[in-house]
């Protein structure tokens, strides 16, 4: 009989160091090479379109109802003055915006090279996991000695991996990855030339995706 209970005792224990060890965060993969700006692989992410609108008339405050209709969100700054915005999915490219993207990273490469030891747990929290790693790298002209990722657990959603690299300037790069490559975002303000008199700023802040493939 005390055979038996030892041996259950000893299942046990081999038992929770097994769930143990399957609920211990895992390092994420190390990641190596030259990782370069691909001028095809740029996605507008999101967009907010923004009016202001100088309400002197019945034309102005008619287009201010029209855009309330269409699901702005319209604000009073003052007795003349409303801010009407909007987020918009899926807009069309914007051609202005891609080629001064595409100018600005045309050589742009992400190169990182072999790390050195494991990466070391440093934060083990129920909606976030950190790792610290010993890891060169080079990005737009900036060299880097420290990487970090941060993977952000959501039960409702897949883990987003974030990749912050830091140097001992305190300079910071960030990125993130995708299902194919290594991407960053970016924000960039369009302003148009208004259609009215009475629309004193139009603007679209973009925010785009844009990703770094191995070569």
């Amino acid at each position: 009989m005390k055979t038996l209970n030892l041996i259950s005792v000893l299942v046990a224990m081999m038992t929770l160091v097994s769930a143990a060890r399957a609920q211990s965060p895992q390092p994420p993969p190390e990641f190596v090479g030259v990782y370069a700006f691909n001028p095809d692989a740029i996605e507008i992410a999101s967009a907010k379109h923004e009016l202001m609108i100088f309400t002197i008339n019945k034309d102005s405050n008619a287009f201010v109802s029209k855009l309330r209709k269409q699901k702005y969100a319209c604000v009073n700054i003052d007795s003349r003055h409303v801010k009407c915005s909007i987020f918009l999915k899926d807009l069309q490219a914007i051609d202005s915006t891609f080629a001064k993207v595409r100018s600005e990273y045309k050589d742009a490469q992400l190169e990182i090279f072999e790390g050195a030891g494991p990466a070391e747990l440093i934060n083990d929290a129920d909606m976030l996991t950190e790792w610290r790693k010993s890891q060169n790298a080079t990005w737009m002209g900036r060299k880097f000695s420290e990487l970090f990722y941060i993977q952000l657990k959501n039960p409702n959603e897949p883990t987003l991996t974030k990749m912050k690299f830091v140097n001992d300037r305190d300079e910071k790069a960030y990125f993130y990855l995708t299902d194919d490559a290594i991407a960053f975002q970016q924000i960039e303000r369009i302003e148009l030339e208004p259609a009215y008199d009475f629309v004193l700023s139009e603007i679209f802040n973009c925010l785009l995706e844009i990703k770094l493939q191995k070569n």
